[in-house]
């Protein structure tokens, strides 16, 4: 009896642990599953994710309430919480902070509390963190620019419901790179007629960095290109540090065939000291204006300094040696004048776009011959001056004068010889008195239109 009582003892102990190990077994195979599960759902949110931001979200033209110096990038006004991290949310407790209200509710709308097909018990939510924008910097009047490269971190939370809740939070970074720089060229003239490009005397270009430095510490006697869709002319001593772009390379020949006409090839630095062939004509769209002036024909004068907001003005005309200020912001005048030795100053705390409308067909729409512009920030696409007519525009450099100008339909003429730092793009350039044209090599990835394709750069997935 005593054995037998042993013997069953030992049984049901035996039975008892393989009941255990079976529960134990079965509970682990649920949570593998439910886990798996979860993360499948975390991992299609962030693919849903992905979808919308490639196909639904509309990148910003107006870069005005970003700060993109940061990272990540913060909101600088008109969000729920100014100064803090750029956030776009389908998650409960992780609050939005977009300046777009309706970007913001559509997003909640498509990622949050999703649930997979064929597995109700799954869902997910996500929310998007802007890391970092390049490119944009206040674009607004160039069809696709505006937003520029970005870089956005996904997070995604996967959850299953049933027994008990399993959850998994998976975290992506998804990048948009690219994109075709608006200012690639130190001076590009888009007309087709004979000397399209005259640059004469003394005249110049070459390189630097406003991202890395001043002009004295990383300026380059390369990287000053220039291009032009006509011929190009070049006298004097003048030399292209860099190269020189044309339709059609010719050595000899007569206008416009798109000759080269220079008495040697000393005048260009790159590609061995000549040319290059472009093969085609390059095209820079007109420009159209966001919020565009009400042609405002007006003529005023000022006589003493003063300082202007933001918004529409017709044809001003400052003089006396005295200084126009203009602070953050889009300004819309007919045409600008300065004379006497007078400063258009740009505030260095944000950009200043610069939209000339030239209605009732101005002398011209911009004439700085007598005067110069002072950007102390040093940063060229701080300073955006946009023309989308045709009349002339005249420029006058000097050692603070750091802007790009995109007018593809004026003819601009460089008075003086005053070196402009930046970047210009008209339908002609004429420089006659030696001006040295500095273009800043961080306008490549400054201001850009449109953008290559998104990819994914990195992921990560725990429990919780």
């Amino acid at each position: 009896m005593l054995i037998a009582l042993i013997t069953i003892i030992i049984v049901s102990l035996l039975a008892t642990g393989l009941i255990f190990v079976t529960r134990t077994e079965t509970v682990t195979s649920a949570n593998y599953t439910e886990l798996a599960q979860a993360r499948y759902a975390a991992e299609a949110g962030i693919q849903s994710t992905i979808n919308w931001i490639s196909n639904s979200y509309t990148a910003p033209t107006n870069m005005t309430p970003y700060t993109t110096t940061t990272v990540p990038v913060r909101c600088a006004s008109g969000c729920s919480s100014n100064g803090s991290a750029v956030v776009l949310s389908g998650v409960s407790d992780v609050a939005s902070n977009y300046p777009d209200s309706s970007v913001s509710s559509a997003y909640n709308t498509a990622l949050s509390n999703q649930t997979l097909p064929g597995l109700s018990s799954a869902s997910y939510s996500t929310y998007a963190t802007l890391m970092n924008v390049t490119g944009g910097n206040g674009v607004t009047w160039l069809a696709g620019a505006g937003g520029g490269a970005q870089t956005w971190q996904i997070t995604s939370v996967g959850t299953v419901s049933g027994v008990r809740t399993a959850s998994v939070q998976v975290t992506a970074t998804y990048e948009r790179t690219g994109g075709t720089p608006i200012f690639p060229y130190a001076v590009f003239a888009t007309g087709t007629a004979c000397d399209t490009m005259n640059i004469s005397s003394s005249g110049y270009t070459d390189s630097y960095d406003s991202s890395a430095g001043t002009y004295a510490t990383t300026a380059l006697a390369s990287g000053g290109d220039v291009g032009t869709n006509g011929d190009l002319k070049m006298s004097g001593s003048s030399t292209i540090k860099g190269n020189a772009y044309l339709v059609n390379v010719v050595s000899s020949g007569t206008c416009p065939t798109r000759t080269w006409i220079n008495g040697s090839s000393n005048g260009v630095t790159g590609n061995g000291g000549s040319p290059t062939a472009m093969g085609s004509a390059r095209n820079f769209a007109t420009p159209v204006y966001a919020n565009p002036s009400p042609a405002l024909t007006s003529n005023t004068g000022y006589s003493s300094d003063v300082s202007l907001s933001p918004g529409n003005y017709g044809n001003i005309t400052v003089s006396g040696g005295n200084t126009l200020t203009l602070s953050p912001g889009t300004y819309n005048f007919n045409s600008l004048k300065l004379s006497g030795g007078s400063v258009i100053t740009v505030s260095p705390a944000g950009n200043v776009v610069l939209e000339i409308a030239g209605a009732g067909s101005p002398a011209k729409a911009l004439d700085f011959s007598g005067g110069s512009v002072t950007n102390s920030s040093g940063t060229p696409s701080s300073f955006q001056i946009v023309y989308a007519g045709s009349q002339d525009i005249v420029l006058s450099g000097g050692s603070n004068s750091s802007a790009v100008v995109y007018a593809p339909n004026s003819d601009i003429t460089m008075s003086g010889s005053s070196p402009w730092f930046g970047s210009i793009v008209g339908r002609s350039y004429n420089s006659s008195g030696g001006s040295a044209v500095h273009y800043d090599r961080s306008l490549a990835t400054a201001l850009v239109s449109g953008g290559g394709t998104f990819q994914l750069i990195g992921f990560s997935w725990s429990k919780f």
